[in-house]
Protein backbone atom coordinates (compact mmCIF):
# COMPACT_ATOMS: atom_id res chain seq x y z
CA UNK A 1 0.00 0.00 0.00
CA UNK A 2 2.83 2.60 1.00
CA UNK A 3 4.88 1.59 -2.62
CA UNK A 4 1.55 2.43 -4.01
CA UNK A 5 0.73 5.73 -2.21
CA UNK A 6 4.28 7.11 -3.21
CA UNK A 7 3.86 5.68 -7.03
CA UNK A 8 0.55 7.60 -7.17
CA UNK A 9 1.73 10.77 -5.70
CA UNK A 10 4.65 10.37 -8.49
CA UNK A 11 1.93 10.27 -10.67
CA UNK A 12 0.25 13.31 -10.22
CA UNK A 13 3.52 15.24 -9.63
CA UNK A 14 4.71 14.69 -12.80
CA UNK A 15 1.66 15.07 -14.34
CA UNK A 16 1.53 18.73 -12.89
CA UNK A 17 4.91 19.46 -13.72
CA UNK A 18 4.34 18.39 -17.68
CA UNK A 19 0.88 20.50 -17.23
CA UNK A 20 2.95 23.48 -16.31
CA UNK A 21 5.26 22.75 -19.20
CA UNK A 22 3.01 22.26 -21.85
CA UNK A 23 1.22 25.82 -20.12
CA UNK A 24 4.95 27.46 -20.30
CA UNK A 25 5.44 25.90 -23.87
CA UNK A 26 1.99 27.54 -25.06
CA UNK A 27 2.76 31.11 -23.42
CA UNK A 28 6.50 31.02 -25.08
CA UNK A 29 4.34 30.31 -28.61
CA UNK A 30 1.71 32.76 -28.40
CA UNK A 31 4.13 35.21 -27.00
CA UNK A 32 6.31 34.48 -30.35
CA UNK A 33 3.46 34.56 -32.42
CA UNK A 34 2.22 37.81 -31.21
CA UNK A 35 5.83 39.44 -30.92
CA UNK A 36 5.82 37.54 -35.17
CA UNK A 37 2.24 39.62 -35.94
CA UNK A 38 3.10 42.79 -34.16
CA UNK A 39 3.23 45.97 -36.38
CA UNK A 40 6.93 47.96 -36.84
CA UNK A 41 6.45 51.37 -36.29
CA UNK A 42 8.19 52.91 -38.93
CA UNK A 43 6.55 56.81 -38.15
CA UNK A 44 5.48 58.69 -35.88
CA UNK A 45 4.99 62.32 -36.61
CA UNK A 46 2.44 65.24 -36.08
CA UNK A 47 0.91 65.89 -39.45
CA UNK A 48 0.53 69.20 -38.97
CA UNK A 49 4.24 69.74 -39.10
CA UNK A 50 4.78 68.03 -42.52
CA UNK A 51 6.68 71.10 -44.86
CA UNK A 52 6.73 69.23 -47.71
CA UNK A 53 6.03 66.06 -49.68
CA UNK A 54 6.48 64.49 -52.67
CA UNK A 55 5.84 61.26 -54.88
CA UNK A 56 6.04 59.85 -58.45
CA UNK A 57 3.60 57.05 -59.78
CA UNK A 58 4.62 54.47 -62.10
CA UNK A 59 7.42 56.72 -63.74
CA UNK A 60 5.83 59.65 -63.89
CA UNK A 61 7.18 63.37 -62.76
CA UNK A 62 7.56 64.09 -59.17
CA UNK A 63 4.38 65.90 -57.83
CA UNK A 64 5.58 68.43 -55.31
CA UNK A 65 3.37 70.04 -52.46
CA UNK A 66 4.72 72.57 -50.30
CA UNK A 67 2.53 73.30 -46.78
CA UNK A 68 2.84 77.68 -46.77
CA UNK A 69 1.00 79.73 -44.50
CA UNK A 70 -1.71 76.79 -43.75
CA UNK A 71 -2.20 75.18 -46.99
CA UNK A 72 -0.76 73.15 -49.24
CA UNK A 73 0.36 74.75 -52.85
CA UNK A 74 1.48 72.88 -56.14
CA UNK A 75 5.41 73.80 -56.34
CA UNK A 76 5.66 74.40 -60.02
CA UNK A 77 2.36 76.69 -60.64
CA UNK A 78 1.41 78.05 -56.97
CA UNK A 79 -1.92 78.79 -59.29
CA UNK A 80 -3.18 75.77 -59.66
CA UNK A 81 -6.22 75.06 -57.53
CA UNK A 82 -5.13 72.10 -55.43
CA UNK A 83 -7.36 69.47 -53.49
CA UNK A 84 -6.55 70.89 -49.84
CA UNK A 85 -8.32 67.73 -48.49
CA UNK A 86 -6.41 64.97 -50.54
CA UNK A 87 -2.81 66.20 -49.92
CA UNK A 88 -3.74 66.86 -45.89
CA UNK A 89 -4.60 63.04 -46.18
CA UNK A 90 -1.15 62.23 -47.65
CA UNK A 91 0.61 63.99 -45.15
CA UNK A 92 -1.70 62.23 -42.60
CA UNK A 93 -0.85 58.90 -43.99
CA UNK A 94 2.99 59.55 -43.53
CA UNK A 95 2.66 61.14 -40.41
CA UNK A 96 1.58 57.67 -39.13
CA UNK A 97 2.97 54.01 -40.65
CA UNK A 98 4.03 50.79 -39.84
CA UNK A 99 5.24 47.59 -41.42
CA UNK A 100 4.17 43.96 -41.01
CA UNK A 101 8.09 42.63 -40.85
CA UNK A 102 11.27 43.57 -42.02
CA UNK A 103 13.16 41.94 -44.84
CA UNK A 104 16.60 40.11 -44.90
CA UNK A 105 18.58 39.68 -47.65
CA UNK A 106 16.98 41.94 -50.21
CA UNK A 107 16.45 40.98 -53.64
CA UNK A 108 16.03 45.14 -55.50
CA UNK A 109 15.93 43.53 -58.92
CA UNK A 110 13.03 40.69 -57.90
CA UNK A 111 10.94 42.89 -55.28
CA UNK A 112 10.42 45.71 -57.90
CA UNK A 113 12.63 48.36 -55.58
CA UNK A 114 14.92 49.13 -58.56
CA UNK A 115 12.24 50.54 -60.49
CA UNK A 116 9.58 50.89 -58.03
CA UNK A 117 5.96 51.84 -58.31
CA UNK A 118 5.94 54.39 -56.06
CA UNK A 119 8.56 57.08 -54.71
CA UNK A 120 7.12 59.20 -52.01
CA UNK A 121 9.85 61.91 -50.09
CA UNK A 122 8.28 63.98 -46.85
CA UNK A 123 9.98 66.56 -44.73
CA UNK A 124 8.74 67.93 -41.38
CA UNK A 125 9.67 71.52 -39.61
CA UNK A 126 12.08 69.80 -37.39
CA UNK A 127 14.24 69.21 -40.33
CA UNK A 128 13.47 65.18 -40.40
CA UNK A 129 12.94 64.07 -43.89
CA UNK A 130 12.58 60.34 -45.30
CA UNK A 131 12.36 58.69 -48.40
CA UNK A 132 9.96 55.66 -49.32
CA UNK A 133 9.89 53.42 -52.01
CA UNK A 134 6.80 50.93 -52.33
CA UNK A 135 7.46 47.87 -54.74
CA UNK A 136 6.22 44.53 -55.83
CA UNK A 137 3.51 42.71 -54.31
CA UNK A 138 3.92 39.62 -53.00
CA UNK A 139 0.38 36.97 -52.73
CA UNK A 140 1.90 34.83 -50.28
CA UNK A 141 2.43 37.56 -47.55
CA UNK A 142 -0.24 39.77 -48.44
CA UNK A 143 2.37 42.84 -48.68
CA UNK A 144 3.78 45.13 -50.49
CA UNK A 145 7.92 45.24 -51.12
CA UNK A 146 8.46 48.63 -49.22
CA UNK A 147 11.68 50.74 -48.12
CA UNK A 148 12.61 53.57 -46.07
CA UNK A 149 15.45 55.45 -46.08
CA UNK A 150 17.11 51.93 -48.01
CA UNK A 151 15.63 49.82 -45.04
CA UNK A 152 13.47 47.03 -46.91
CA UNK A 153 9.90 45.99 -44.88
CA UNK A 154 6.53 44.49 -45.90
CA UNK A 155 3.50 46.65 -46.12
CA UNK A 156 0.01 46.15 -46.51
CA UNK A 157 -1.56 47.83 -49.05
CA UNK A 158 -2.62 50.79 -47.17
CA UNK A 159 -0.35 53.69 -48.53
CA UNK A 160 -0.57 53.23 -51.49
CA UNK A 161 -4.60 54.74 -51.72
CA UNK A 162 -3.19 57.95 -50.57
CA UNK A 163 -1.13 58.54 -53.83
CA UNK A 164 -2.83 57.10 -56.27
CA UNK A 165 -3.65 60.11 -57.92
CA UNK A 166 -2.25 62.22 -60.95
CA UNK A 167 -1.81 66.37 -61.39
CA UNK A 168 -5.30 66.21 -62.64
CA UNK A 169 -7.23 64.14 -59.72
CA UNK A 170 -5.83 66.71 -57.64
CA UNK A 171 -7.72 69.84 -58.99
CA UNK A 172 -10.54 71.25 -56.59
CA UNK A 173 -13.18 71.56 -59.01
CA UNK A 174 -16.25 74.03 -58.38
CA UNK A 175 -19.62 72.50 -57.31
CA UNK A 176 -22.83 74.62 -58.35
CA UNK A 177 -24.84 75.71 -54.83
CA UNK A 178 -28.12 73.31 -55.61
CA UNK A 179 -28.08 72.07 -52.05
CA UNK A 180 -28.71 76.46 -51.53
CA UNK A 181 -32.19 76.60 -54.27
CA UNK A 182 -33.76 73.09 -52.41
CA UNK A 183 -36.14 75.09 -51.12
CA UNK A 184 -37.75 77.41 -53.89
CA UNK A 185 -39.28 79.55 -51.42
CA UNK A 186 -35.92 81.66 -50.64
CA UNK A 187 -34.96 81.52 -54.32
CA UNK A 188 -35.87 85.49 -55.30
CA UNK A 189 -35.40 85.32 -59.14
CA UNK A 190 -33.52 83.54 -62.01
CA UNK A 191 -32.45 85.38 -64.36
CA UNK A 192 -31.55 83.77 -67.86
CA UNK A 193 -29.13 85.90 -70.27
CA UNK A 194 -29.07 85.22 -73.66
CA UNK A 195 -27.22 87.76 -76.54
CA UNK A 196 -27.19 89.78 -74.06
CA UNK A 197 -31.13 90.19 -73.42
CA UNK A 198 -32.31 89.04 -70.47
CA UNK A 199 -35.40 87.56 -69.27
CA UNK A 200 -35.85 87.63 -65.22
CA UNK A 201 -38.49 84.56 -64.11
CA UNK A 202 -39.97 84.67 -60.24
CA UNK A 203 -43.03 81.93 -60.72
CA UNK A 204 -41.67 79.06 -59.28
CA UNK A 205 -42.64 76.30 -62.09
CA UNK A 206 -39.69 78.10 -63.98
CA UNK A 207 -37.38 78.85 -61.32
CA UNK A 208 -37.65 75.44 -60.41
CA UNK A 209 -37.17 73.96 -64.12
CA UNK A 210 -34.11 76.64 -64.96
CA UNK A 211 -32.65 75.84 -61.44
CA UNK A 212 -32.78 72.02 -62.16
CA UNK A 213 -30.99 71.71 -65.24
CA UNK A 214 -28.34 74.73 -64.21
CA UNK A 215 -27.83 72.21 -61.15
CA UNK A 216 -27.02 69.11 -63.79
CA UNK A 217 -24.92 70.44 -65.45
CA UNK A 218 -21.36 68.46 -64.85
CA UNK A 219 -17.86 70.29 -63.78
CA UNK A 220 -15.87 67.70 -64.35
CA UNK A 221 -13.86 68.60 -67.74
CA UNK A 222 -11.06 71.59 -67.24
CA UNK A 223 -10.23 73.56 -70.27
CA UNK A 224 -8.36 76.19 -68.50
CA UNK A 225 -7.37 75.93 -64.44
CA UNK A 226 -6.39 79.69 -63.69
CA UNK A 227 -8.24 81.89 -66.07
CA UNK A 228 -7.22 85.48 -65.95
CA UNK A 229 -9.83 88.62 -66.86
CA UNK A 230 -7.76 88.38 -70.43
CA UNK A 231 -8.67 84.97 -70.91
CA UNK A 232 -11.80 85.12 -70.08
CA UNK A 233 -12.59 87.70 -72.61
CA UNK A 234 -10.69 85.70 -75.23
CA UNK A 235 -13.11 82.95 -74.10
CA UNK A 236 -16.16 85.58 -74.59
CA UNK A 237 -17.42 85.10 -70.91
CA UNK A 238 -18.23 88.60 -70.22
CA UNK A 239 -21.70 88.05 -69.18
CA UNK A 240 -23.88 87.80 -72.28
CA UNK A 241 -24.45 84.82 -72.29
CA UNK A 242 -25.30 83.71 -68.15
CA UNK A 243 -27.92 82.59 -65.82
CA UNK A 244 -28.04 84.72 -62.53
CA UNK A 245 -29.87 82.76 -59.26
CA UNK A 246 -30.60 85.49 -56.76
CA UNK A 247 -31.39 84.02 -53.30
CA UNK A 248 -31.35 84.16 -49.91
CA UNK A 249 -28.75 81.87 -47.95
CA UNK A 250 -29.21 80.36 -44.27
CA UNK A 251 -26.11 81.56 -42.38
CA UNK A 252 -25.54 80.44 -38.73
CA UNK A 253 -24.00 82.29 -36.21
CA UNK A 254 -22.95 82.04 -32.32
CA UNK A 255 -23.78 84.44 -29.65
CA UNK A 256 -20.78 84.35 -26.44
CA UNK A 257 -23.51 82.24 -24.72
CA UNK A 258 -23.13 79.17 -27.58
CA UNK A 259 -26.49 80.27 -28.45
CA UNK A 260 -26.90 80.01 -32.25
CA UNK A 261 -29.50 81.36 -34.94
CA UNK A 262 -30.19 81.24 -38.16
CA UNK A 263 -30.43 84.41 -40.94
CA UNK A 264 -31.19 84.26 -44.29
CA UNK A 265 -28.95 86.62 -46.42
CA UNK A 266 -29.42 88.12 -49.72
CA UNK A 267 -26.93 86.75 -52.33
CA UNK A 268 -26.25 85.73 -56.29
CA UNK A 269 -24.89 83.11 -58.06
CA UNK A 270 -24.18 83.20 -61.79
CA UNK A 271 -22.88 81.05 -63.72
CA UNK A 272 -21.35 82.52 -67.85
CA UNK A 273 -21.31 80.67 -70.67
CA UNK A 274 -18.13 81.37 -74.09
CA UNK A 275 -17.53 80.34 -77.18
CA UNK A 276 -17.10 76.65 -78.03
CA UNK A 277 -19.38 75.25 -75.06
CA UNK A 278 -16.89 77.13 -72.56
CA UNK A 279 -18.35 78.40 -69.37
CA UNK A 280 -17.97 78.52 -65.41
CA UNK A 281 -19.13 80.13 -62.14
CA UNK A 282 -18.37 83.84 -62.87
CA UNK A 283 -16.09 83.89 -59.66
CA UNK A 284 -14.45 81.39 -60.61
CA UNK A 285 -10.66 81.07 -62.19
CA UNK A 286 -11.78 77.82 -63.74
CA UNK A 287 -13.17 77.63 -67.29
CA UNK A 288 -14.80 74.46 -68.33
CA UNK A 289 -15.90 72.16 -71.33
CA UNK A 290 -19.57 72.26 -71.01
CA UNK A 291 -22.48 70.15 -72.98
CA UNK A 292 -23.57 71.95 -76.04
CA UNK A 293 -26.90 70.68 -75.71
CA UNK A 294 -27.28 71.34 -72.65
CA UNK A 295 -26.31 74.85 -72.88
CA UNK A 296 -28.43 75.35 -75.70
CA UNK A 297 -31.18 74.42 -73.39
CA UNK A 298 -30.68 76.49 -70.62
CA UNK A 299 -30.61 79.39 -72.41
CA UNK A 300 -33.72 78.83 -74.18
CA UNK A 301 -35.19 79.86 -71.14
CA UNK A 302 -34.81 83.57 -72.38
CA UNK A 303 -37.51 83.18 -74.06
CA UNK A 304 -39.09 81.79 -71.04
CA UNK A 305 -43.06 83.03 -70.25
CA UNK A 306 -44.75 81.79 -67.16
CA UNK A 307 -47.76 79.75 -68.19
CA UNK A 308 -50.12 81.83 -66.88
CA UNK A 309 -49.38 84.98 -68.47
CA UNK A 310 -49.63 82.79 -72.03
Amino acid sequence: MIVLAVLLAALVIGTSLLSAANARKAAEEAEKLAAENASIMLAQYDAASTSSLSYSRNGDDFLTFNAVNGAWVYEEDPNFPLNQQIVSSMASALSSMAAERTVEDVDKEAYGLNDPAYVITVEYTDGTSHVYTIGNYNSFTGGYYFTMDGDCYMISSGLIPYFDYSLNDLLALDTIPVSDWQDIGYVTSVTVTKDGTSNEITDEAGMTEVLGRLGSIPLSICEDYYADEDEKAAYALDGSDSVTVKYKKAVTTTNESGASSVNYLETSYTFVFGENNLGGPAKSKIVYQLNETAVDELLAYADYIPAETE
